[in-house]
């Protein structure tokens, strides 16, 4: 009996060892890793010290991102895209000729400094006039526009999506790129890896047999131990021949579709036509030469002709993300915080932001603006709903106002300062958006832009019920203390 308790107690001994070498080893690579945000490293060590095993094994899978390894691989894939013999002096060519497009900054009298301001934090961007905007509200809009352009495509299909649904919309897409593929039209799709997975198996179909129409997944992945489930491609992209160009918010998915669908996806896109297509290009072209490691000479040498103007809106294109703009998107929320003089309006569907940022809407609040945030009340992700609940009540006190869309899931991002500027796309104001997703969003100025983004706010707002913080105080200790829960998660949502 003595010998087995020696047995028993020696194992014990073992597994603590075991144990408390792995949260060691945790320990020590959730500092390095997360060294500069320092909810996500509290959050991991908290995590770690009251269930030791599971917490591994959630950092492991969800936790470890990775980031500047990553983001070194991305970072060189598009210095050496760049450096390519057929690449150098096209882009060299395509930069001069954008010179020409970039605006008087005298006429930015009463917003130079955010221009300014912009131009010192996101270098790699430029502000190009001569654009024309469409915009496209929800799928019912955006789908016949984007068919449209792909059966009248002569040269070039570039697709790149987050979600590709194997639903109808998905396979009408694809019948038609496969059509154009037939004609002698060159296709690539990008999809990434964890959006698409369930469906990605059956994309493959359509290219059977088609050299000239390639499908890849964007995927952060190379060994099991370097997965980083944390890190998505989320940019939404389609560029027809180098000249005209879709992007926004929304997904290849029935669900964008009002009258197919039940659970409706409230969205926005828009179409670019002019400069700002030339940037949209490279954009798609980088993260393809990401994923096929330069071994696709057709596209590797693919340039636009001298760009046209056909607008006249000024747009900036901001491809936010590790190893190409960090932050970038993060960025333009905040210099939007701290310069916005009259109204500051923001809809996003997954609204949990850093303090850092909280803070600021705060103080732009107490400077006189008019901070407004809408998000939807039905959310398809309840943990994402509380944990922004869990923020209601520091922005109420701090003078923000906050509406909760009724009826629809809203998945619109849109943000909109002093009816003059305002920034669509891919990003979401949240910390995913911010720190881990690969993004894609214009910051755009022009009068016809703004008016109707202006008009679309004050729609949404109509069909919203503003929440006051009555109603926060009112709530039962237990709802606040779930939403409390899910808001500390909010780094890894």
């Amino acid at each position: 009996m003595f010998r087995d308790y020696v047995i028993t107690y020696n194992l014990n001994l073992v597994w603590i060892a075991v144990l408390l070498i792995i949260v060691i080893l945790a320990v020590a690579d959730i500092v390095y890793t997360h060294r500069n945000e320092t909810d996500r490293t509290l959050l991991w060590l908290l995590l770690l010290a009251t269930q030791p095993i599971l917490g591994f094994l959630l950092y492991i899978f969800f936790g470890r991102s990775r980031k500047d390894t990553v983001g070194r691989k991305i970072a060189f894939s598009a210095v050496e895209f760049r450096r390519k013999a057929r690449v150098k002096n096209k882009r060299q060519d395509l930069l001069t000729a954008l010179q020409n497009f970039l605006p008087d900054y005298a006429t930015f009298a009463d917003s130079y400094e955010t221009a300014r301001t912009l131009d010192r934090l996101l270098p790699e961007t430029m502000p190009l006039e001569g654009n024309a905007i469409t915009l496209l509200h929800d799928g019912t809009a955006a789908y016949p526009a984007m068919l449209e352009a792909i059966r009248n495509a002569e040269k070039t299909i570039l697709l790149q999506s987050f979600i590709i649904a194997n639903d109808a919309t998905g396979q009408t897409l694809f019948r038609e790129l496969r059509k154009k593929a037939e004609s002698g039209v060159e296709i690539r799709v990008l999809y990434d890896s964890f959006g698409s997975f369930f469906p990605s198996f059956s994309f493959h179909q359509y290219n059977q047999g088609l050299q000239n129409f390639q499908i890849r997944s964007f995927s952060f992945a190379n060994r099991l131990m370097q997965w980083n489930f944390q890190l998505r491609n989320h940019r939404k992209l389609l560029v027809i021949d180098a000249k005209t160009a879709f992007m926004g918010g929304i997904n290849i998915s029935h669900k964008n579709l009002a009258h197919r669908s039940d659970r409706f996806i409230h969205d926005l896109h828009f179409r670019i036509e002019g400069p700002a297509v030339a940037e949209l290009l490279s954009v798609f072209l980088r993260d393809w030469y990401y994923v096929t490691k330069g071994n696709d000479s057709y596209l590797s040498g693919l340039m636009p002709e001298p760009p046209e103007r056909k607008g006249e809106s000024i747009v900036r294109i901001v491809a936010s993300g590790i190893g190409q703009l960090p932050e970038g998107s993060a960025n333009v929320f905040q210099v939007a915080a701290a310069t916005a003089e009259d109204s500051l309006w923001i809809i996003s569907p997954y609204f949990v932001p850093d303090a850092p940022f909280v803070k600021a809407l705060c103080m732009a609040a107490a400077r006189g603006v008019d901070v407004r945030i809408i998000v939807p009340e039905l959310n398809n992700h309840f943990y994402v709903k509380m944990a922004s609940r869990s923020l209601y009540a520091n922005l109420l006190s701090g003078g923000v106002r906050i509406f909760e869309r009724k009826n629809v899931f809203v998945h619109t991002k849109a943000m909109l300062v002093d009816r003059k500027w305002t920034m669509l796309g891919s990003s979401n104001c949240d910390i995913r958006s911010f720190r881990l997703n690969l993004e894609l969003d214009a910051v755009i100025r022009g009068e016809a832009v703004a008016a109707e983004i202006y008009r679309m706010f004050r729609t949404e707002m109509e069909e919203s019920t503003e929440i006051f913080l009555a109603d926060v105080e009112r709530k039962s200790y237990l709802v606040r203390v779930m939403e409390n829960i899910c808001g500390l998660f909010a780094p890894v949502l």
